[in-house]
């Protein structure tokens, strides 16, 4: 191995994090190309540590057997965070090809409970590592296009949120120092596993239309708006109401037809049959 390899290795091996930042600021094709040509393990150690957009850019830059061999030496919870982030296909695409122990482990952390924040949260929210400098924040909230942001969220190297910056402070900011100096510290946030009822009321909409999700440990699993939680309580409680109605149609069908099946068996002279009344229930349902 050429020495220069070496010393690429050892430097991924102690400091992943460093490397990682490093490597967010490469073009995807280039990382890679290095992430193919090393072992899962090291390479799984520093995707890990990169913020959600690059570390998806670059698990779907791999081929897929090499994208499950990475992801399976990840931590699960870390495997989810990029999962969740990828499209239907691109998660079945690679969870196939993933050992069964790790797919099991990696499926236990993915999936959050039904009308629950994380099952409605955006997972791939805008986030920076706290260590990047204001020029590079800059530099990449410029080269966006068709999005608009108001709040980035800051992140440790372990993808813990620790605080959140408007566009509009970055953007008039001295370029040289590091978020941390002008980012807010004190962020409200909502938890993954809380219900999408109890967020609805949240005080901290109170300042913000879009708030960070996380789970459990502080780790960003995503961002969610306002507006999209209200919008879905409203649909569920129209769905609701359609339930209602249609349960009260039946609960009227079936009376209608114990009526008539005692009608008809009064003009015959027959007793009411109740199980001929329930079976033509069943039929009028």
């Amino acid at each position: 191995m050429p020495r220069t390899k070496v010393l690429a290795m050892e430097f991924l091996d102690r400091h992943p994090a460093d490397c990682a930042r490093i490597l967010e600021n490469i073009p995807v094709r280039s990382v890679c190309a290095f992430i193919s040509s090393i072992r899962p393990g090291p390479a799984a150690a520093v995707i890990e540590k990169m913020v959600t957009a690059h570390g998806i850019e670059c698990v779907q830059c791999l081929d897929s057997k090499t994208a499950a061999s990475v992801m399976s030496e990840m931590k699960p919870p870390q495997a989810a965070r990029l999962l969740r982030a990828m499209s239907p296909q691109a998660q079945e695409k690679i969870l196939e090809l993933v050992p069964s122990y790790s797919r099991k482990l990696i499926q236990k952390a993915f999936r959050y409970p039904e009308q629950t924040v994380g099952r409605l949260m955006d997972s791939n929210p805008f986030c920076f590592a706290e260590s990047v400098s204001l020029s590079e924040a800059v530099k990449k909230v410029k080269s966006l296009k068709n999005h608009t942001l108001h709040e980035v969220f800051i992140v440790d190297n372990d993808h813990k949120l620790t605080g959140m910056l408007s566009v509009s402070a970055l953007l008039s900011s001295e370029r040289s120092s590091p978020v941390q100096q002008v980012m807010t510290l004190s962020v409200p946030y909502l938890s993954a596993r809380s219900s999408l009822v109890s967020a609805a009321h949240y005080s901290g909409w109170k300042s913000y239309g879009s708030l960070p999700v996380v789970e459990e440990d502080h780790t960003l699993v995503g961002v969610l708006k306002i507006s999209t939680i209200m919008d879905h309580l409203e649909k569920h409680r129209m769905d609701t109401q359609q339930d209602d109605i249609m349960s009260e149609m039946f609960s009227m069908t079936k009376m209608y037809w114990i009526v008539m099946a005692e009608l008809m068996g009064s003009v015959s002279g027959e007793e009411p049959n109740s199980e001929k009344a329930e079976g033509m229930n069943v039929k009028g349902n």
